[in-house]
């Protein structure tokens, strides 16, 4: 939230953040999700086991950062659902990338493979 919120103060129009952890995301994604900002206010990137790899938001909805990041189980399988309920709450526009898988356990390396990255 406060990496958003810096931006922001540095006079971003709209932001996005990305886990580090889904080689999935590329350009053309970053691309896109940014493309969605022109016309929503909230860009989600929905992560295979219940969170999410990107957020994406628009300048004008910096009011409401409190409220869409509070009452969420961090870590857990309901994050991205969480959130989405909240944004709809708030009555935010919503748009929605592809779906990805990230890397949290040992067992998830080899999804680094999969895209020609040594563990």
């Amino acid at each position: 939230m406060r990496s958003l919120l810096d931006s922001f103060h540095a006079g971003a129009k709209k932001t996005i953040i990305i886990g580090t952890d889904c080689p999935g995301i590329d350009s053309q994604l970053l691309h896109t999700a940014f493309a969605h900002l022109d016309n929503c206010d909230l860009v989600l990137g929905p992560a295979i086991d219940g969170g999410y790899y990107l957020i994406g938001l628009r300048f004008s909805v910096k009011q409401v950062f409190g409220e869409l990041f509070q009452n969420i189980d961090w870590g857990t399988s309901q994050v991205f659902q969480q959130t989405v309920n909240i944004a709809q709450k708030l009555k935010l526009s919503l748009r929605y990338l592809q779906p990805l898988a990230d890397v949290d356990r040992p067992e998830d390396l080899e999804i680094w493979e999969k895209f020609g990255l040594r563990r």
